[in-house]
């Protein structure tokens, strides 16, 4: 007995480490571990995948005007309805604050994955209403995306390239009109 339960609290500690506290998603952590994998299996297959960043817009006048509370509930909400529009085999992650990104695996082609980002912009985007206190609170917020379609090489810092690439693809989509998604440039595949 005494094996098991240590076994289960092994199991909790590692659980902890590797996923937000918030909302039970893989954190910055985790994230980096896929996608390092993410990486390695597109190379070693010849495949591709793509690299979401995904900044909530409104967040912070959510969290201004509601309190803290209604930010938290509105992040658990936000981890619930990520999943829906993905795939199985995709990873989505929080990497901290209101940022998520998402490894979008076997994508062959950068148009499939900015619709499917764009999907998740729409689903985003719907009303929200939060229990704050006993009380339902309807909000609504954007999400700004930026992918960076993955082009398998042997760098050896290939993860922050993507991680940058889709990064500053988030930043261009959140500058020019907020709620859109914006794809890093192509650069063509090392052989």
């Amino acid at each position: 007995r005494e094996i098991a339960e240590r076994e289960l609290i092994d199991t909790m500690v590692r659980h902890q480490a590797s996923h937000d506290m918030l909302n039970g998603l893989p954190n910055r952590v985790l994230f980096h571990d896929r996608l390092h994998v993410a990486i390695q299996r597109a190379n070693r297959h010849h495949g591709r995948f793509a690299l979401a960043c995904i900044d909530i817009d409104g967040f912070k006048h959510v969290n201004d005007t509601h309190g803290h509370a209604a930010g938290d509930a509105l992040l658990q909400e936000i981890a619930a309805r990520l999943p829906l529009q993905l795939r199985a085999n995709d990873t989505v992650a929080r990497l901290g604050g209101d940022e998520f990104a998402l490894i979008l695996e076997d994508i062959d082609d950068p148009q499939l994955a900015l619709q499917l980002c764009q999907k998740l912009c729409a689903t985003l985007g719907e009303p929200y209403t939060l229990c704050i206190g006993g009380s339902a609170v309807e909000v609504s917020i954007g999400a700004s995306i930026g992918i960076a379609p993955d082009l398998p090489h042997e760098h050896p810092d290939a993860d922050e390239q993507l991680i940058h690439a889709a990064d500053h693809a988030m930043y261009h989509a959140k500058k020019s009109t907020r709620n859109s998604v914006t794809v890093a440039p192509l650069k063509p595949k090392a052989q």
